[in-house]
This record gives C-alpha cells, structure tokens and sequence, in this order.
C-alpha cells in the first residue's frame, strides 16, 4: 500500500499559561491540568469529583488551594465538649448494658437456684447426716 503524499497535520497546541509552563515534567505526565481561566486571573483545573460535583482549584506553585464552597469550615471551638458529649453518653450506654446483662444473665439465676435449694432443704436432716459422718467434734455421732 501507498502512503499519501502529505504529512499528518501536526496536532494542535492548547495555549500554555505561564503556571502550566511552571508545572513539572511529573506533574504533566501523571495528570495534565486544563486550565480554565488563562486569560483571567489564577489559573483554574478540575482537581477531582466529590459526591459528583467537581472540585475546582487553583495551582500556584506546588500549592493547590481548593474553592471553598464545597469544603466545610473545621470545627475550631468546644472540641472536647462535643467529644467529651460522645463518649459520656456511650460509656452511659454500655455501663447500662452491661449492668443489664449481669442482672439478667448472672443474678438473677443465681437467686432461682438458691431458691430451689432451699425449697426443699432439711437443716435437721442434713445435721444428722454430718453427724453420722463423723464432721463435727462437740456432736458425737450414734
């Protein structure tokens, strides 16, 4: 097969702002930025998505700074009252539960049981057996 006479056209050049020239030969590679406000101010890229809206920041130098409508504002103030509010409730919470399964699962049958035993014991019954058996030394046995 024959090539054609004309050479491919060279591909088109997408303008370059001085921050883009700035950037690394790594940077480029890993991840080319488009930016969108060349003529206007700092340049913009599209850093990424998050929840399917997309982030827009802006690169000066190795610093990214990212739009702040979509960052929400650091908790700066009472930080250990909302932890501290946390974690009491859930350590009230789990003392309660473990309180209730003790109650539940140890006590309780343990009080049935001496209950049932002592039901039907006989002291006198049970002394005379002892006694016969030779336990004690005040009751000598018969």
């Amino acid at each position: 097969m024959l090539r054609s006479a004309r050479p491919a056209a060279p591909r088109p050049r997408l303008p370059q702002c001085a921050q883009q020239r700035r950037l690394s030969r790594a940077a480029r590679r890993s991840e080319e930025p488009v930016c969108r406000a060349c003529a206007v101010g700092a340049p913009q890229w599209v850093l990424g998505s998050r929840d399917g809206r997309t982030v827009v920041g802006s690169r000066r130098g190795d610093r990214i700074t990212m739009s702040s409508a979509l960052l929400p504002k650091p908790q700066m103030r009472r930080l250990l009252a909302r932890r501290m509010k946390f974690h009491l409730f859930g350590a009230f919470f789990v003392s309660v539960g473990c309180a209730a399964l003790y109650k539940f699962g140890v006590a309780e049958p343990r009080k049935r049981a001496y209950a049932e035993f002592y039901k039907n014991y006989d002291p006198m019954k049970d002394f005379e057996a002892m006694r016969a058996a030779g336990v004690f030394e005040s009751a000598q046995p018969k």
